[in-house]
């Protein structure tokens, strides 16, 4: 009972104060830094609650916590440090929401986020935050995206806990869901990519999931358009360090290289799983793209020594046919353990 007096406070305290500043930002244009500072000290501490404070508390008020969270996330939009500041205290609160555990029925009604309204508000989000960081070196961009794609990978990750039966109803958007996980998966920061290669593992373990329609669609729309994402490359090449450090401008991570190659390395072992686990349900697009590829990389490779006058060409790790056959050896050596995966299998079967 104290908690629930304690929870409607704090949501009425939030009320209270992004009025006055919704108040002041229509009157001034944008805001005192004043107000913009007391809605940030109320959402710092409703984050510490909603992770594990009872879920009705959460919802009440038909849902004011939550639109008025979506509503933050707008504020991104803007160039202005405090909105920045401001939308990302709104992030990391629907974040540590989506990191709840518990019991499913509990955890059931966060999938209310997966409806038309809240889809699109987050995917409006999305674009505005990628058009931002685009050849900007301001960090709130960055952070704004990286916090974007965890409450996407966080939704991801309530949605495989809870789709445990056939008769589960699937959300109605998400084919709009999954086009915002593709483009983060095959994105050029290997960060955002690796949280999302997380999430496809995870999906992909669910049985109930792994065979639906619209997930098969964008894996093999994955599968087909390997060659013109940056999904496979920059995983083993030599300059992968450089390229880390001067892409995350040291704020993942330590600026030593140990640091890096650690993430390397647990990127290629996700993207191992999730090239196993894909291929393994649809081995015929994969395989075709890999001929396909392998065939325009080798005639890309007799022109340039034709053109050099080379029997064998040296290659720069930074080069384009080094590049495209450093990731075709890798896509070829995951679907040689698939094919002999699915070989030993056939071979067990056909034996007993």
């Amino acid at each position: 009972a104290h908690m629930e007096v304690l929870f409607k406070f704090m949501l009425k305290y939030l009320n209270l104060t992004y009025e006055a500043l919704k108040e002041d930002i229509a009157t001034t244009k944008s805001g005192s830094k004043e107000k913009y500072a007391l809605v940030d000290t109320c959402l710092d501490c409703i984050t510490n609650y909603v992770d594990w404070i009872n879920i009705n508390y959460v919802l009440s008020h038909n849902y004011y916590l939550i639109n008025t969270l979506l509503e933050l996330l707008k504020l991104g939009e803007e160039n202005r440090e405090e909105q920045d500041m401001l939308c990302i205290t709104a992030s990391k609160c629907l974040i540590q929401l989506l990191n709840r555990k518990g019991k499913p029925e509990e955890r059931q009604p966060l999938l209310g986020l997966f409806n038309d309204f809240c889809i699109k508000q987050i995917f409006s989000c999305k674009k505005t935050s990628l058009g931002k960081s685009n050849g900007s070196n301001s960090s709130n961009s960055h952070m704004n995206i990286s916090y974007l794609v965890q409450i996407w990978i966080g939704m991801g990750m309530q949605l495989s806990a809870l789709w445990t039966t056939t008769e589960f109803e699937r959300p109605a958007q998400l084919s709009i869901y999954l086009s915002a996980i593709s483009e983060f998966t095959i994105s050029e920061n290997k960060v955002y990519s690796y949280e999302a290669l997380q999430l496809w593992n995870s999906l992909l373990n669910n049985k109930f999931i792994m065979h639906d329609e619209t997930i098969k669609e964008f894996l093999i729309n994955l599968a087909a358009n390997l060659p013109n994402t940056h999904l496979l490359f920059r995983i083993t090449s030599k300059n992968m360090i450089n390229i880390m450090t001067s892409m995350l401008n040291n704020e993942e991570f330590d600026s030593d290289e140990e640091e890096i190659q650690k993430f390397f390395q647990k990127y290629a072992n996700e993207l191992a799983s999730f090239l196993k686990k894909s291929a393994g349900m649809y081995l015929q697009p994969y395989l075709s793209t890999a001929f396909e590829w392998t065939m325009k990389i080798l005639a890309d490779t007799d022109k340039f020594n034709a053109q050099t006058k080379l029997d064998s060409a040296s290659y720069d790790s930074s080069s384009y046919l080094y590049l495209n056959w450093d990731a075709l050896l890798y896509l070829w050596s995951n679907l040689m353990q698939t094919v002999n995966k699915m070989i030993i299998i056939i071979l067990f079967f056909y034996q007993y």
